[in-house]
């Protein structure tokens, strides 16, 4: 992430996005199971006084007088989730119904795909449509046949990510069996190797999903070439106050690390 914008501290991430008519937001990232940084993120002074500590949003929030629009906003509940409307049998379930974005496929929106996977959605349905004017049985195993090969992918790509901490980045550091500390690895030489620079941003930015990234020979070999030796690429030092530090900084003290697991969203 650009520093100016926004970052990930392991105990929460952080987004500061700026938005039409000089208006901005402000996101951050807290794991589900810390109830006592999520509480305190929950009020709107500490969020704001939050913002001024963060790298990142500190560039707005310290530098200019805003004025909210409203109050913190929670986003829980960032399930992963996939439905099909075609049956065991190879038939579709309902005629006449497609269900496009999250109605058909919801993943995490800390990856920033929901918008994009809607749109890929509604083109292959205008697709179907076109191909298939008179025949609803013909146009709905078209377009679930496309959803199936352009949009699964993403999602188990979330629920893969999910699972490695909701950063494959970020997780690895403290990760000893040598896969996750050869994913950072990756990572970290993406913002230098312009191979893996090249491959990671078409993945980010979905324009090649991982089995088309895996056919990518040259890819391939670079990724292995890093992760034998990660050691060569550290992960950059981060930057900002610690989980402790960021907690007395807003009132509150702690002595009880909290596990690493997937965040949930608290947005402002």
């Amino acid at each position: 992430l650009d520093p100016k914008l926004g970052g990930d501290l392991g105990f929460v991430k952080y987004l500061a996005v700026p938005g039409d008519r000089r208006t901005l937001s402000i996101t951050l990232a807290v794991r589900t199971d810390d109830t006592e940084m999520r509480s305190a993120l929950s009020d709107p002074d500490r969020f704001e006084h939050a913002c001024r500590i963060l790298p990142g949003p500190d560039t707005f929030v310290g530098r200019y007088e805003l004025e909210p629009i409203g109050g913190v906003r929670p986003m829980t509940g960032l399930l992963n989730r996939l439905r099909r409307f075609v049956g065991d049998d190879g038939q579709p379930l309902v005629l006449g119904f497609h269900a496009i974005g999250d109605s058909h496929t919801t993943t995490n929106p800390l990856y920033g795909r929901g918008c994009s996977i809607a749109a890929v959605q509604a083109i292959r349905l205008v697709d179907a449509v076109e191909a298939h004017p008179d025949d609803p049985a013909a146009r709905s195993l078209a377009y679930e046949g496309a959803s199936r090969h352009e949009i699964e992918p993403w999602f188990e790509v979330s629920v893969q990510m999910d699972r490695m901490g909701a950063d494959p980045a970020g997780v690895a550091a403290g990760d000893d069996d040598g896969a996750g500390r050869g994913m950072a690895a990756v990572f970290a030489a993406g913002a230098t190797d312009p191979i893996i620079g090249r491959g990671l941003s078409r993945f980010m930015n979905m324009l090649a999903t991982p089995l088309d990234l895996m056919g990518d020979a040259d890819l391939m070999a670079r990724m292995a070439e890093v992760m034998a030796d990660p050691d060569a690429h550290p992960l950059p030092p981060v930057e900002g106050p610690t989980r402790a530090e960021l907690l007395d900084a807003l009132g509150l003290t702690t002595e009880d690390p909290v596990p690493a697991t997937a965040p949930t969203e608290i947005a402002s």
